[in-house]
């Protein structure tokens, strides 16, 4: 079965409740995607088993450097509804053979709510606030720019931050021109909510697509570094209880169509010339307590 076959069952394979809010995707045994917690990698999705090495063999196994015929073509990455206990950043990357290509990895879970990768409570390595460190990170061509990175997605799960993490970003999303986010939830638990950012996008990342994604809590929600570059898109953003700033663009050109920002800090916050953003159909609110 090609890949784009199993791109075509991934569609079909949308359980009845597709239409509702969060949909159940769930998919055919033959449908050749990477299960996590089949053989040869067995993570658990109990909470409790630390599934970081299993979760990472499974990416490095399954990215473009593996007899994938387009870098626009991805593996599926499948990870049914549980919890996902991680003590260190997720990624493709390959410490022996750093000039892979280890992009074109999709990232899916059962469902947003239910399938949650959480990262371990006061993990060591997510620790300093000056060095911040990624949960999950999407891959790229050979360890060269973000805009290398294509074919990479995440959809339909949760990335919880856990305690006590103060070094601690949601997600670094490495994209270019193929490859998009969707259904996607990003939080801190702590009691203080903190953490760098929920979502990074940097280096000469894009074009991107972000779509219906919510981050709770962090320093930032959103957070795009000082590297120049065009037309990343975000459409239903959602952001609650941020500590500094819900986006922080420091010279980024970016799109948002349906940004919400309940929060007592600014919901936007641009830094350079180049930190382009067009706003459409914004709502922003300020709670009690907001700053003016």
């Amino acid at each position: 079965m090609n890949l784009m076959q199993w791109a075509l069952l991934a569609i079909l394979a949308i359980a009845p409740d597709a239409l509702a809010q969060q949909p159940r995707i769930v998919f055919p045994p033959d449908s050749g995607v990477v299960d996590v917690t089949k053989p040869p990698y067995n993570a658990k999705g109990d909470g409790v088993s630390d599934d970081t090495d299993a979760i990472n063999r499974a990416l490095r196994d399954h990215n473009a450097g593996h007899d994938i015929p387009d870098n626009f073509m991805s593996w599926t990455i499948y990870f049914p509804e549980g919890t996902y206990l991680v003590s260190n950043t997720l990624e493709p990357k390959d410490p022996n053979n750093p000039k892979l290509n280890q992009s074109a990895v999709r990232f899916v879970g059962e469902s947003r709510d239910k399938t949650i990768i959480k990262l371990k409570d006061h993990a060591e390595k997510f620790q300093q606030t000056d060095r911040p460190r990624y949960i999950l990170r999407t891959g790229n061509e050979g360890g060269r720019q973000p805009n290398c990175g294509y074919g990479n997605y995440i959809q339909h799960l949760t990335i919880d931050a856990g305690k006590g993490n103060p070094g601690a970003i949601g997600v670094r999303f490495d994209v270019a021109n193929c490859g998009a986010m969707d259904n996607v939830r990003i939080l801190s638990n702590d009691a203080d909510k903190a953490g760098h950012s929920g979502l990074a996008m940097m280096g000469v990342c894009g074009l991107g697509y972000v779509k219906n994604l919510t981050v709770e809590g962090f320093d930032r929600g959103i957070y795009l570094d000082k590297t120049s570059v065009n037309n990343i898109a975000f459409e239903n953003i959602t952001l609650r209880d941020q500590r500094r700033y819900g986006i922080e663009n420091i010279s980024k050109n970016i799109q948002i169509l349906g940004l919400k920002s309940h929060n007592r800090v600014p919901a936007l916050y641009l830094q350079a010339p180049l930190a382009t953003t067009f706003l459409v159909n914004a709502q922003l609110e300020g709670i009690e307590g907001a700053e003016t």
